[in-house]
């Protein structure tokens, strides 16, 4: 390991320090980058042997993690405790990252650390070295043997795992999530159509489904664990779980709303399941929470819902469009996500009612609209035939009279306390009725 390292050491320092730079993609380079990465792949299988974790093999541990040690420089020790083995092979092999060229390898590697991690007693700078070591290989651009950018189903497979430990080993993955929304994702929508994102390479159009899917998933693990907490809390626990609220809120809207530009399949199919199970713990986790907070923080309660309003709209429209699509994939989950946010809109009304804030509310049925906010054009043709068997009279409306411009919210005042409510206009044919709040 040591040798193959130090072939890519050699030869990083004589490209002044660029990784992939003349001589990267030789035969000779090839060969050693693959003997790297099978002497890592060894490594990694045995230490993942779950054979380790008896008692009665804990001397075969620490033997394997002798040989680690013995291969420092500056060690002059000979007898170290277990921590000091695990902490000393942690730290050996880390200093790999530094010469790997391929992304595969790398992968392998952060496996192994992992591996190592797990009979940590106190993992805490482990981890952390694990999560800057994923996010290091993330934000970096990969070349394949041929020369050309690492893309493909395989490279997405790669890059998934780099992600999801990345996520499991950062200490705050909401924020993870919402600085790759906020940064990484802007520029791949900037970037040319072969280009990727300049703060995350591996952020490429083709591996932007890898990372909607594991953002999504790890979103909605986060919140999983955002309880509510007791009645007897203290409020300012309250009031830092809200704000956490609100970055999940606001950082789900942002995934949301790629949808209009990602619309491939995929996409769609991760929205509709992963959205569901979002609005289903906002109900169980995040209104029990808004329930206690609303009267001491209305102002956030209200630009929480808000965001999530806007979220749920376009939910209706990816259902709307399942259908038209007449996906069978995409179809499945519209039932259970129709039913959550109609479940969301009427337990917001009951919130609010319950504190008098009735005025704040306004509730009407959704017209059908494809992704991009257009209204679909079988309801356009059937309203218009049965405006003409009415003999020109006006339909009768199941909600308050509506804005002539679709989507936009038509505000009303309750008082000097009240927030400004919309009412969003109506979306939903035949005799199937979907509900849609402003607040």
């Amino acid at each position: 390991m040591e040798a193959t390292s130090g072939f890519f050491q050699a030869l990083i320092e004589q490209n002044d320090g660029l990784m992939d730079g003349p001589g990267s993609n030789t035969p000779e380079s090839q060969i050693m980058g693959r003997c790297l990465e099978l002497l890592l792949r060894c490594m990694c299988s045995l230490f993942a042997w779950n054979g380790f974790v008896s008692h009665a093999n804990k001397e075969l541990l620490e033997e394997a993690l002798g040989v680690l040690n013995a291969r420092m420089k500056g060690t002059s020790q000979t007898q170290f405790t277990f921590k000091q083995l695990i902490s000393n092979s942690f730290q050996y092999l880390e200093k790999f990252s530094e010469t790997i060229p391929r992304l595969s390898t790398a992968v392998i590697l952060v496996r192994l650390l992992v591996s190592l991690s797990d009979k940590y007693d106190d993992p805490t700078d482990a981890t952390r070295t694990i999560a800057n070591l994923a996010q290091g290989f993330l934000q970096r651009e990969w070349i394949g043997s041929d020369g050309q950018k690492e893309k493909g189903a395989k490279s997405n497979e790669m890059i998934q795992t780099l992600i999801k430990i990345f996520f499991l080993h950062t200490t705050d993955v909401l924020k993870s999530i919402q600085d790759i929304c906020s940064i990484a994702v802007p520029e791949l929508l900037d970037a040319d159509k072969y280009e990727g994102s300049t703060t995350y390479p591996t952020l490429t159009k083709s591996a932007f489904g890898t990372y909607y899917r594991m953002m999504l998933d790890e979103l909605v693990r986060c919140v999983r664990q955002m309880t509510p907490g007791k009645s007897s809390d203290p409020i300012q626990q309250s009031t830092q779980l809200l704000v956490r609220w609100n970055m999940a809120v606001r950082v789900f809207h942002t995934l949301v709303t790629l949808i209009k530009a990602f619309d491939v399949r995929s996409n769609l199919n991760a929205a509709l399941k992963f959205g569901r199970m979002f609005i289903e713990l906002f109900l169980r986790n995040g209104m029990p929470l808004l329930d206690k907070v609303l009267r001491t923080n209305k102002d956030d309660v209200m630009g929480l819902l808000k965001n999530l309003q806007q979220s749920t709209r376009t939910m209706h429209h990816v259902c709307s469009h399942s259908k038209v699509a007449k996906d069978v994939s995409l179809i499945n989950h519209v039932p259970l996500l129709k039913k959550a946010l109609e479940g969301f809109v009427f337990r917001v009304k009951a919130m609010l009612t319950l504190h008098n804030c009735q005025e704040a509310f306004w509730m009407g049925n959704l017209k059908n609209r494809d992704l991009h906010g257009e209204e679909i054009l079988s309801q356009v043709s059937n309203a218009e035939s049965e405006a003409e068997s009415d003999g020109g009279e006006e339909s009768e409306d199941n909600g308050p009279e509506l804005s002539d411009d679709s989507d936009e919210e038509q505000s009303t005042t309750a008082g000097d306390d009240e927030t400004d409510a919309g009412r969003e206009d109506a979306e939903g044919s035949g005799s199937e009725e979907s509900y849609s709040e402003s607040f």
